[in-house]
């Protein structure tokens, strides 16, 4: 089987995630997959960086992973997604990670009498109805057959971004959503600049720091 990886980057791949997107072609190949990678750079919005990956998946690919280059993939991470889509008959598996911004919410979320919920879970595989797209295994041969381009699309009359327009495509068309639990991923979150205004909160979360560590 055949397996495209999308990593879109704006930037850069953040150094602390790189060794794990190496282990990870790794788990890939060691389950017996041929992988092709696809890291379009410097597209925007991300949409469009989406559908440039999208155009990668001919007719040979079977399925589509996607990982942005800010996520922090756990080992096995991979095999779960893999098991998870065959045993739910899944068309899309999210693994787990939090939101960058305050309040670090979980990413997935179910729509309810049209209103979006967050919603988590500590462990276990859970159908949800929308999610990021930073860690997601997707069935490529079913989005080809069932959706129809653009697959990933800003729309302000939904209030999300271009994953929230994918995932109500895959539910409309009779798709299922879920996610993952027990593949905790990591998110890189926003670097900040050491100066007056911010060297007294350093200072304090750093010696909590220390203090945790000599507990």
């Amino acid at each position: 089987m055949k397996l495209l990886l999308g990593i879109p980057i704006f930037d850069t791949v953040q150094g602390e995630v790189y060794e794990s997107h190496l282990n990870l072609m790794n788990e890939i190949k060691d389950n017996g997959f041929d992988v092709t990678v696809s890291t379009p750079l410097g597209i925007c919005p991300y949409d469009r960086a989406r559908n440039a990956v999208m155009e990668h998946c001919n007719d040979d690919i079977d399925l589509l992973l996607f990982v942005d280059g800010d996520i922090l993939l756990p080992k096995k991470g991979f095999l779960r997604l893999l098991e998870a889509m065959r045993d739910t008959k899944a068309q899309a598996v999210s693994g787990h990670y939090y939101r960058r911004g305050y309040p670090y919410t979980c990413v997935w979320s179910q729509v309810l009498k049209n209103n979006n919920f967050s919603v988590d879970a500590d462990s276990g595989v859970h159908e949800i109805h929308r999610s990021g797209l930073g860690c997601c295994l997707i069935d490529a041969k079913w989005v080809r057959d069932n959706l129809a381009s653009p697959y990933f699309k800003y729309d302000s009359a939904i209030g999300g971004g271009e994953d929230t327009y994918f995932f109500d495509l895959i539910r409309e068309a009779g798709g299922k959503v879920v996610g993952h639990a027990d593949v905790r991923c990591g998110h890189v979150g926003t670097r900040f600049v050491v100066s007056d205004k911010t060297v007294n909160w350093v200072r304090e979360n750093e010696l909590k720091h220390q203090l945790r560590g000599e507990e």
